[in-house]
């Protein structure tokens, strides 16, 4: 089966020449976290994501800039790694998985933009397969390796958010599960004070908000007897990223990604 067959073929696409602010609002209204970057119409550019924007929008950054001049190009990964046509889903699968990559776009031999296969689509494309296995989450979960405090600063967290390479952080308070925290919810926050309050005083704003701030609390959580299905299924339906899995006292004992899932369906030959 050849990637372009599951390619989202209408995925959002921005000029170089566009603004950090169109991409937020693009990113936000069509519940994306990447936004395709071209260059003389259709050719491909680079790729932006939730968390380009949180590095360059970043909290401990100085630089006194208005988030409104910057061009996708100055934020945008360039080059990306592609995939044409002719390339094996399968292929493309262990891109993922190897280079850590969550998506990657299809592209003719003049880079002309044809779509983009991401880590999501894979799983919704798998679904009634994974439907067929009886496999508990017990048995794909790992441990949780990123967390923050509920009343940390939020410096702390998207600091802790580059030292592990995580977009998603779950969010705690006494060991008690409150939500998660993610790259794109620091971006819009910083982004919001930035556009509120004049510059002289971004400073003081900043370094006082909270990972309170930016948690979201309305979370799909699932038990470890709950079927990998179940996570599957969020997954490839909703925004979030990431299954917290919860015991009886809603303590976090474990997480569930679309990477976890994509391992398994690769482990099982699905492929």
């Amino acid at each position: 089966m050849k990637a372009v067959e599951i390619a989202s073929r209408e995925y959002p696409i921005l000029s170089k020449e566009e603004r950090v602010k169109k991409a937020l609002e693009i990113m936000y209204k069509k519940k994306v976290d990447r936004i395709l970057i071209s260059r003389d119409r259709n050719k491909l550019y680079g790729i932006v994501t939730e968390w380009d924007i949180m590095y360059k929008l970043s909290l401990s950054r100085q630089e006194m800039y208005s988030p409104y001049n910057i061009p996708l190009s100055g934020i945008a990964t360039y080059p990306v790694d592609t995939i044409t046509p002719g390339t094996e889903l399968k292929t493309a699968v262990n891109m993922f998985l190897i280079k850590g990559y969550s998506s990657l776009p299809v592209v003719d031999d003049d880079m002309n933009i044809i779509g983009l296969v991401t880590k999501k689509e894979v799983i919704k494309f798998y679904l009634p397969k994974l439907r067929e296995y009886d496999t508990p989450i017990s048995e794909v979960m790992e441990k949780v390796r990123g967390k923050v405090e509920l009343f940390h600063s939020l410096i702390q967290a998207e600091t802790k958010m580059k030292a592990s390479g995580y977009n998603t952080l779950i969010v705690h308070d006494k060991n008690r599960f409150i939500g998660i925290i993610t790259a794109a919810n620091i971006a819009r926050l910083v982004f919001s004070v930035k556009k509120i309050y004049p510059s002289v005083k971004w400073e003081y704003y900043l370094s006082n908000l909270l990972v309170a701030d930016a948690t979201i609390r309305d979370v799909y959580t699932l038990s470890p007897d709950d079927k990998l299905y179940d996570a599957a299924e969020i997954i490839a339906y909703r925004t979030q990223k990431l299954i917290p899995i919860l015991d009886e006292d809603e303590n976090v004992i474990g997480v569930v990604s679309r990477r976890h899932i994509l391992k398994y369906i690769i482990n099982k030959g699905l492929l």
